[in-house]
Formats: C-alpha cells, sequence, structure tokens
C-alpha cells in the first residue's frame, strides 16, 4: 500500500511539468510550421503543422499564439479558397482578439480578412460590419487614403454579389470624400467612371453617361489608354439607351484612339461594333468588324471572346441567309463553350479534391489530438481509481471501529431493556388487583341504584291514579257550563238571522252599482292602455327601419362610392363611366410570403388589418376612393367617382403619406426585433372605365391599361419609393424633382418610362 501511495505522489509532482513542456513546445511547433510554409509544401501537410500547433494550446485560449495560431490555419482554407472552412478559425482569432481594447495593425489585418471572407461567402452585409470598423478607426486617425481604400473595397464587396444599389451609395460617399478635400483628378475620373459603371447596371443610362463625360473632362490629353476605356463604357450605355448611331461613334472613337496608341483591346471594340450593327441590321459592317474581331482574337489567344465573336458571326451568316457557314461557326461557339465547361468542370473538381484533402487531414490530426486526449484521461483514471482505493481502505477500518462501538451500545441497551421488563410486569399485576376492586364496588353501585329505581316507581304509579280521579270530576263541570252555553247561543242566533236578511238586500243594490260604474271605468282604462301600447309599438318599429336602413346606406358606402350607391338605389343598377383623366395608386409588400411563412393566421391577418386601416384613413384624408385589396395589394384611384384637377398631386400626397407610415412601421418592428415586409408603390395617370359588376354582392372597380400600367410600376418601383410613369410625371414635374429611371415595356403600350418621386 505504501509503495502505491509513493507512485501517486510521484505522478502529481510530474503533471505540472509535463503541461510547462508542452506550453514550451508551442514556439518550436510554430517554427516548424513556418519553415513548412515557407518551402512550398503541399497545403495539407502546412495546416497539418499548424493544427497540431492548435491542439497542443488548445487546452487554453489564454496562450499568446491563439489568434496567430487560429489565422494562420484560416488564411490555407482561404487561399485555396474554402471560404467556409476558413470563417470559424477566423471567428475564434476574433474572440480572441475581442478581449484586447487597442485596434492596431494585428486587430486591422483580421477584420479586412475577415471582411473578404464574408465577401467571397455571398454575405456583403456582414463583410461591410468588419469594413465599417476598420473606416471608423480611419476616420478617427484621420487617414483619408485608409477612409478611400476601404469604401473602394466595401464597393467592391457589394458589387461582386450584383448588389449595385448598395455600391453605389458608398461610391457617393467616395465622391463626396474626393470634393471635400480636392483630391486630384486621378482620383475623380476613377470614383466618376466606377458612378457611371454603377448606374449603367441600374438601367440608369442617362446618369451613367453624364458620369462617364464628367470623367472624361477631367481625363489628362495624354491618357490614351483610360480615354479609350471611357468612349467605349459612354458607347456602351447609349446602345442600351436605343441610340445606336451614337453607340458607334463613341466606340469608333476609342477604336480610333487604340489603333493609334495601342492594339490592346481592339478585338473586343470590334466585337462591340459587329453587335450594334447586326441589331441595325447592317450585316456588311456587322461581318466586317466580325472577321476583323475574329482575327484580333486568334491572334491574342483570347478564347473567352472568341466564344461571342463565333456566336455573332453565325447569326450574322443566318441572317445573309447563309446557313452552312452559319452552322459552322455555331458549331466553334459550342466547341469552345463546352471546353470551357470542361475547365470550370475540372477546376471545381480540384478544388473539391482539395478541400477533401485538408478537410481529411485536419481530421486525422483532431482524431490524433484526441487519442494524446484519451491517454491523459486514462492516467488521471488510474490516479483517480488509486485514491478510490485509499479511501475504501480507510472506511473499513473506520467501518470496524464502529461496528465494535455498536456491540458494545447493543449490549448495553439488552441491560436496560430487561430491567425495563421486569418493572413492567410489577406494574402489570398491581393494576390487574386495582381493576378486580373497581369492578366490585361497580356491582354494589348497581344494586343500591336498583333498589332506588323500586321505590320511585311505586311513588310515581300513586301520583297517577289521584290525577285521574281529579280529572273525571273536572270533566263533569264542563259538560254541564257547555249545555247552558247552548242554549244562550240558540236565541241569539235567531236575532242576528232577521238583521242579516235585511243588510242583504241592501247591499245587494249598492254592490250592483259599483260594479256598474267600475266596469265602464275599467273598460275605458282597458281602451287607453292598449291603444297607447300600439302607439309605442309603431314608434319603436319606426326607429328600428330608420336604424337598419341608415346601417344599410352606411354599409354600402363602404362598398360603394356615394354617387353610385344613389344610383344603385333609386334605379336599381348602376352604368359604367368613362373618366378621361384619372391616377391610380397601387401598393404590394415585398418580402410577405417569408414574412407570412413565420406568423400565425390571425397575426398575419391583424398584420394586414392594422396596415390597410391607416390605408383607408389616409386614402379618405386625401380625397382618394379604395378600390379593393387583392391578398397583400392595395388599389385606389384618385379623380373617380368625382372627377378633379388635383388628381395626380392627391395621389403622390397620399401615397408619401403611405411610405411614412410603412417607414415608422419598420422602425417599430425592427425595435421589438419582429420580422417585417417592405412596400413598393406605383402611380399612373391616364382614361379608365368604373362601374359596379354583376348583380350580386356588388363590387364596385376599374378596368383599363392605366390599372395595368400602375400595376407594372409597382412590380418595377423599389420598397419606400413612388415609382410613377412618364404620364403622371408630366402632370407633377412642376412641383415634384423626380429622378429618371429608364423604360419598361408595357403590354399594349409600349415602352413606358418610370420615375422615382424625390
Amino acid at each position: 500500500m505504501s509503495d502505491f501511495k509513493n507512485l501517486i505522489i510521484l505522478f502529481l509532482c510530474c503533471i505540472p511539468f509535463i503541461a510547462w513542456a508542452q506550453q514550451d513546445e508551442v514556439p518550436g511547433l510554430m517554427q516548424i510550421a513556418y519553415e513548412e510554409q515557407t518551402s512550398g509544401a503541399p497545403a495539407s501537410r502546412i495546416l497539418a503543422r499548424w493544427l497540431q500547433v492548435n491542439g497542443t494550446i488548445q487546452e487554453t485560449k489564454e496562450h499568446p499564439a491563439f489568434q496567430e495560431v487560429c489565422v494562420n490555419i484560416a488564411k490555407i482554407y482561404k487561399n485555396e479558397e474554402l471560404y467556409e472552412q476558413a470563417l470559424p478559425y477566423y471567428l475564434q482569432a476574433h474572440a480572441a482578439l475581442s478581449k484586447n481594447d487597442n485596434f492596431d495593425d494585428r486587430s486591422q489585418s483580421l477584420y479586412q480578412q475577415l471582411a473578404e471572407t464574408y465577401a467571397n461567402l455571398s454575405k456583403p452585409d456582414s463583410a461591410y460590419y468588419y469594413y465599417d470598423h476598420i473606416l471608423t478607426d480611419m476616420e478617427k486617425s484621420g487617414n483619408l487614403n485608409g477612409q478611400i481604400n476601404t469604401l473602394k473595397e466595401i464597393v467592391e464587396a457589394y458589387v461582386l454579389n450584383k448588389q449595385y444599389r448598395k455600391a453605389l451609395d458608398f461610391n457617393l460617399r467616395i465622391k463626396q470624400l474626393l470634393e471635400d478635400h480636392q483630391r486630384p483628378d486621378k482620383e475623380r475620373v476613377l470614383i466618376y467612371n466606377n458612378l457611371g459603371y454603377n448606374y449603367n447596371h441600374l438601367e440608369q443610362y442617362q446618369e451613367s453617361i453624364l458620369y462617364f463625360e464628367q470623367a472624361l473632362e477631367l481625363l489628362d490629353k495624354e491618357d490614351y489608354y483610360a480615354q479609350a476605356i471611357l468612349n467605349v463604357n459612354i458607347g456602351i450605355a447609349y446602345y442600351n439607351l436605343g441610340q445606336f448611331n451614337t453607340s458607334i461613334d463613341y466606340l469608333l472613337k476609342a477604336r480610333k484612339i487604340k489603333n493609334k496608341h495601342e492594339s490592346k483591346s481592339l478585338d473586343e471594340i470590334d466585337q462591340l461594333l459587329a453587335t450594334i450593327y447586326l441589331k441595325k441590321q447592317d450585316f456588311h459592317n456587322a461581318l466586317r468588324y466580325s472577321d476583323q474581331s475574329r482575327a484580333l482574337a486568334l491572334s491574342n489567344q483570347n478564347d473567352v471572346l472568341l466564344t461571342d465573336v463565333y456566336y455573332t458571326t453565325a447569326l450574322i451568316h443566318a441572317e445573309l441567309y447563309e446557313h452552312d457557314i452559319a452552322l459552322d461557326f455555331f458549331q466553334k461557339h459550342l466547341r469552345l463553350k463546352d471546353s470551357f465547361a470542361l475547365q470550370e468542370k475540372f477546376r471545381q473538381q480540384q478544388l473539391l479534391q482539395q478541400q477533401i484533402d485538408l478537410e481529411r487531414t485536419e481530421k486525422q490530426v483532431k482524431l490524433f489530438m484526441i487519442n494524446e486526449d484519451v491517454k491523459e484521461l486514462m492516467i488521471e483514471q488510474l490516479k483517480i481509481e488509486a485514491e478510490n482505493q485509499q479511501l475504501e481502505l480507510e472506511n473499513k477500518e473506520a467501518q470496524l471501529v464502529t461496528e465494535q462501538k455498536e456491540k458494545e451500545l447493543l449490549q448495553k441497551e439488552n441491560t436496560i431493556k430487561a430491567s425495563k421488563l421486569k418493572t413492567q410486569e410489577l406494574e402489570t399485576q398491581r393494576a390487574k388487583q386495582e381493576l378486580e376492586l373497581a369492578h366490585q364496588r361497580l356491582i354494589a353501585s348497581q344494586q343500591e341504584k336498583e333498589v332506588a329505581t323500586l321505590q320511585q316507581k311505586e311513588a310515581l304509579q300513586q301520583l297517577e291514579i289521584q290525577n285521574k280521579e281529579a280529572q273525571l270530576a273536572s270533566e263533569q263541570k264542563e259538560k254541564d257550563l257547555l249545555l247552558r252555553d247552548k242554549e244562550i247561543s240558540t236565541l241569539e242566533l235567531d236575532k242576528q238571522k232577521e238583521r242579516v236578511q235585511f243588510f242583504y238586500g241592501l247591499g245587494a243594490l249598492l254592490t250592483l252599482i259599483i260594479l256598474v260604474v267600475a266596469g265602464g271605468l275599467l273598460y275605458s282604462r282597458k281602451l287607453n292602455k292598449q291603444l297607447n301600447q300600439k302607439n309605442e309599438a309603431i314608434e319603436q318599429q319606426k326607429e328600428e327601419i330608420i336604424s337598419e336602413r341608415n346601417k344599410s346606406d352606411k354599409l354600402l358606402l363602404n362598398i360603394l362610392p356615394e354617387e353610385t350607391a344613389q344610383e344603385l338605389k333609386e334605379k336599381g343598377f348602376a352604368s359604367p363611366k368613362s373618366y378621361k383623366e384619372a391616377t391610380v395608386l397601387f401598393t404590394d409588400f415585398s418580402g410577405f410570403t417569408r414574412v407570412a411563412s413565420s406568423m400565425s393566421p390571425e397575426q398575419l391577418i391583424e398584420e394586414l388589418n392594422y396596415c390597410f386601416q391607416n390605408f383607408d384613413n389616409i386614402i379618405e384624408n386625401h380625397g382618394m376612393e379604395k378600390i379593393k385589396t387583392i391578398g397583400d395589394a392595395y388599389l385606389c384611384v384618385s379623380g373617380v367617382p368625382v372627377p378633379g384637377d388635383q388628381d395626380p398631386f392627391q395621389a403622390i400626397r397620399a401615397g408619401k403619406e403611405i411610405i411614412a407610415f410603412m417607414d415608422k412601421r419598420i422602425s417599430e418592428k425592427k425595435a421589438s426585433g419582429e420580422d417585417y415586409w417592405q412596400m413598393r408603390m406605383g402611380i399612373h395617370s391616364g382614361p379608365l372605365v368604373a362601374g359596379v359588376v354583376g348583380n350580386k354582392k356588388f363590387a364596385y372597380d376599374i378596368w383599363g391599361d392605366t390599372v395595368n400600367i400602375a400595376s407594372r410600376m409597382e412590380s418595377n418601383g423599389e420598397p419606400s419609393k413612388i415609382n410613377i410613369s412618364e404620364a403622371t410625371y408630366q402632370l407633377i414635374k412642376d412641383q415634384y424633382t423626380c429622378q429618371p429611371r429608364g423604360k419598361i415595356l408595357a403590354k399594349n403600350v409600349g415602352e413606358v418610362s418610370m420615375y422615382f418621386v424625390e
């Protein structure tokens, strides 16, 4: 037993030394990992080294090298484009960093890498969270270059994920910074070009051209490369506007500059020219520039462009009815496209294989570390078992001592019990004797009671005999008295009968008179009461009829306009009416299906009802007429059924108030952590027809292209903005500032221009 105790003590003394040795091992393992990294070893081998370091210091994340190790592991995954695998390690490093309040270069580097990772994971808003910390630090330190570069990276994150509207907002911030600090023209040229790029992707081509032209004005006249690029961008914007001749002029100007100073990218300009000439059906020029582009692309080995050139050339020959040549070029296009698809598939397979290799490496390293942990746990288990054995021995010794003491106590208790038993026997005998004496006393008292009872019975019988004799004498006296009273009463009855007969005759006469008078009074009162009741019933029915009529009129006015309801009551039908000018307002909730799926039916109806009731109050205050709701859409009109000059202005004012209400509602939902939906709005002015449909369940409705175009304005709008048509714009432009948005194709109408009301 003593040898085992000595072994345990020796083991316990060794534990701190082992822990110290593991801590001291970390710098050496990190040095090996860095050497592997610089030697160009495979990623899986480098990852294994860093995971070994991570496993060594995993017991305590307070180790100073923990953050550095996590960042190096994350970088390996990030370099292999495995962003999902990199993110957890970056977040572990960030968690360790957050304990330090200072935002130094190391913190900035980590935030930069986290932002890039989120951007590549298609989470630009999460990327912006980390970029914003860097931007705040740059603003505090007054680092203008750092602010501009960080804003550019935010723009790249949103552009990478095709969120051009948000990218535009940050590009405008860069523009403001450059202008406020009077930065060099070269930097302003770049941001104007980026703004033009943003607006082009947002299909706001006029604004796009405006910024491209501003960049061109500020550009150094010797910078021919940038001149060519800006002319190409302007040409593309005019092409998107459908102004093909202007587009060609700018592209030819760009081609002339490149041909004179440097021929790079000439093949791309020729391809653009071929595409535009094909759109104009100028097949001769289209074929000429297509051939030039193909020759240059082959010379430059630009296979990506060559794919598009083959396709364009095939379309040109097809238009020229040269179908064999067109088929040949189309087959070349497909072969190149298939080869790109194969290359991309091969690249994805390589990426997947690399991911599998790295994940296998990580699992193996973690398994190894787990095995090491299991060994340590086994040692701990042995130590615990030894301690348990020692405790068991000590418990057994204590138990023997306890058992000995319990035996002595039992002997003492047995002696005490024996003496108690003897005492109880003596007390029992004494109690028995006392019970016998009490029994004898009880028998004697019972005998005395029986004698006394017999004596009482004899006395009672004697009293009963005396009472009976007295009662018989009393009854005889009462009989004599009754006989005398009877004789007297007979004489009095005879006299009373004579008096009664006289009074009965007189009473009968008086009663007859009283009954006649009382009957007349009762009959007249009954008639008056019945008349009053009938009058009251008639008045009550009249009030009920008026109340029900008011209810039905009010209900009808909730369904139909007042003019239409009056016509329907008078004639039994309402004729449809044409309106030369009316303004239709249409709203719809965006994100409705997503939010509704997380709500109960009661919550959904309650929220819709709350919104639409407020819409009803707003349009009523602005003199508009509600038509109907269709699911989560809301339709109303101004200028119907009573035409007026203020139709579009009523709709704009009502629309602004509805948007203000929804913005406030969204803020309330955000503050309470609830999900919410946003709203789009479209407005169009024009002719329409309004009236009542059917002869059951009357519904007042409006028809015509004006309603359809208002719906298209809504569906092509943006949340919290009023999207109006060209027709409405022409009516309100003198009083409201509007932002052009390009055109859309509307059924039966053609292209319709759109504007946002500022």
